[in-house]
């Protein structure tokens, strides 16, 4: 949110210099997103605080520390008419809607309102749409000018778009629509995208003398889902899909009017409608004794009173049970949580003491899935591999077992991932943009998938390396990993063209060729050694090399099963090289036997595993 500080001296008399203003925001939880720039601060603006999307609203969070009193603009008190301007098909998506038939001469904005919407970076048009724009920046309240020549009837229906019907915007473009989609439209045509932004055939020039302006409050969802749906973000959309009060249409309306009525001697105002569908906000009841068990503060009730009261919420206190009449803009306080944490922050995070614990600390309560993903995580940094964290959304490859999202943000990422290389892909394919060879990367994460009515997550860690690694090297990473995670016994099944890693009957992951994936929750079953138990670096082994010759179609698996099986003393056999003679090929192993073997028995050992059958 941009804040030019002439324009908040409006609303609060300050003395403060901007740098001392913008530290009280930080303070307050708004927190500066570059620094101060040409007397404006750009602050950032919590999700549930519409109401600090406004300059008045940020006026009042100010006045809530300094205790410096906020000077409310000046309104007119237009009731409604009985003239028909409105037509409310959707009720469902409309909670309020006020619509203004005036007369006025389309003009030059006053001095004031250009001055201080530059100072926001909104260019000037015209005197009637400046003043909406500076209401809605003034108050957070979106509203929009139409031509009443360019109406068809005159009235403004607010209905559901056609599925695919086509609408023009204020920037020139053409959409097509969802019956998803709120519009405002004329009997003939759309003339804007409720919440979001205006058509090109309806708008306010020069040459416009009669309008109807809107000010209105819509489910924020849907509002939100348009928005995102079109790609389309505007001033009216960032406010609109956020919980604004449906009080503040009709505020934002009055306030209009005086604007117009104090520097347009042409205006007059002909009628007003307003459409309701909203409740009244109740009372909110509030134990005092929850700032203690929740805030950990003792704060005197005279104190907590005043700092409610600073931030216009009326109190009636009953001894430790008061009853809170919240601000109609307030939309964001709902509980009594929410009423402990505004105390605490006008009061002062800092002022919160620091207390140390007085019990034994609790029980380390770890899940060894986590310790198991931690321990990978460093496995594979200490192999050269960099870690990545991706995004797990894609585009719908149209698989049976994928998991669609029903509202998403972009068509081109739709569904979530079945595996996390098709995210993790991505990355590899940007080390090859800048040319490095040689890469290898791997995400430690879930992958999604459904099986009949149910949705299922899995945690696992993949890796991916450049195709400058070859397959033989990509497996030694593999074992190297297994092999100090304590896990043995396992082998990979050639007859499955992903390589199915196993560890008896329980699939531990897939290899092919780029890259491998393990199953965290297999691995843990699978890991034999305590969780916590790391290998140490000096080992007690003998490894010797063993040459074979096999057919050349052999697969080398059920070989290095035979080897494991010769003897117990044999704690690991890996593949080291191989080569084509003819109809053979010589497939040399490194076999790896456990410590306690004596030497004597080693050529026995060797000896069966030279008469093994090669074919």
């Amino acid at each position: 949110m941009k804040l030019p500080l002439l324009w908040l001296k409006d609303y609060i008399r300050t003395s403060r210099p901007d740098r001392e203003i913008a530290d009280i925001f930080t303070s307050i939880g708004h927190m500066m997103d570059e620094p101060v720039k040409g007397g404006v601060l750009s602050l950032e603006v919590r999700q549930n605080r519409a109401d600090c999307l406004s300059i008045l609203g940020l006026a009042r969070e100010l006045s809530a520390v300094t205790g410096e009193k906020v000077i409310e603009p000046e309104a007119s008190d237009q009731r409604s008419t009985q003239e028909k301007l409105l037509v409310v098909e959707s009720k469902n998506k409309v909670k309020r809607f006020y619509a203004l038939h005036i007369k006025a001469n389309t003009q030059g904005p006053p001095r004031f309102i250009k001055e201080r919407l530059e100072l926001y970076g909104i260019p000037s048009i015209n005197n009637i749409v400046d003043t909406t724009n500076f209401v809605m920046v003034e108050l957070g309240q979106p509203m929009h000018a139409f031509d009443v020549r360019k109406l068809a009837e005159g009235k403004l229906i607010v209905r559901d778009a056609k599925n695919r019907e086509e609408f023009s915007t204020l920037l020139g473009t053409t959409i097509y629509l969802s019956d998803d989609d709120l519009v405002i439209s004329d009997s003939k045509k759309v003339l804007g995208l409720a919440g979001v932004i205006g058509g090109n055939s309806s708008g306010v020039d020069f040459n416009s003398s009669e309008f109807i302006i809107e000010a209105a409050n819509y489910d924020q969802a849907s509002i939100r889902r348009s928005s995102r749906r079109h790609n389309i973000r505007t001033e009216a959309s960032t406010r609109l899909e956020k919980f604004l009060s449906p009080k503040l249409p009709g505020i934002a309306m009055n306030r209009f009017i005086q604007i117009l009525t104090e520097n347009d001697v042409g205006f007059t105002a002909l009628g007003l409608e307003d459409f309701a569908n909203c409740k009244e906000k109740e009372p909110l009841k509030f134990n005092t004794t929850e700032l203690k068990r929740l805030g950990g503060m003792d704060i005197k009730p005279e104190q907590v009173a005043n700092i409610l009261e600073r931030l216009g919420i009326k109190v009636k206190a009953n001894s430790d049970r008061w009853e809170l009449d919240i601000p109609y803009y307030r939309t964001d306080i709902k509980c009594e949580e929410d009423i402990v944490e505004e105390i605490l922050r006008i009061h002062g995070y800092e002022n919160i003491p620091s207390i140390p614990l007085n019990t034994a600390p609790p029980k380390e309560s770890t899940s060894p899935e986590y310790k198991m993903e931690d321990k990978i995580r460093d496995l594979f940094v200490s192999m050269g591999f960099d870690e990545h964290i991706t995004e797990p959304l894609v585009k719908s490859s149209l698989k049976e077992n994928e998991i669609l999202l029903e509202n998403p943000l972009n068509k081109d990422a739709d569904s979530l991932r079945t595996e996390v290389t098709q995210t993790l892909r991505n990355a590899l394919t940007a080390y090859a943009k800048h040319k490095i060879r040689g890469a290898k990367i791997f995400e430690v994460g879930k992958q999604y998938s459904k099986m009949g009515g149910n949705f299922l997550e899995e945690r696992v860690a993949s890796a991916l390396v450049d195709e400058s690694i070859p397959y033989r090297e990509l497996k030694g990473y593999l074992e190297t990993l297994l092999n100090n995670l304590s896990i043995a016994d396992y082998n990979v099944n050639p007859k499955n063209s992903e390589g199915a890693i196993m560890q008896g009957n329980l699939t531990l992951g897939k290899i092919k060729r780029g890259n491998f994936t393990l199953y965290i929750g297999a691995l843990v079953k699978a890991n034999k050694a305590a969780p916590d138990t790391f290998r140490t670096a000096v080992k007690n082994e003998i490894i010797e090399d063993v040459t074979l010759e096999i057919g050349v179609t052999d697969y080398v698996g059920p070989i290095i099963d035979k080897i494991r099986n010769v003897s117990s003393l044999i704690s690991k056999v890996e593949m080291t090289n191989s080569i084509i003679k003819g109809n053979e090929k010589a497939v040399t192993f490194k076999v790896t036997y456990k410590g306690s073997i004596a030497r004597k028995d080693l050529p026995q050992i060797r000896g069966k595993i030279k008469r093994l059958p090669n074919r």
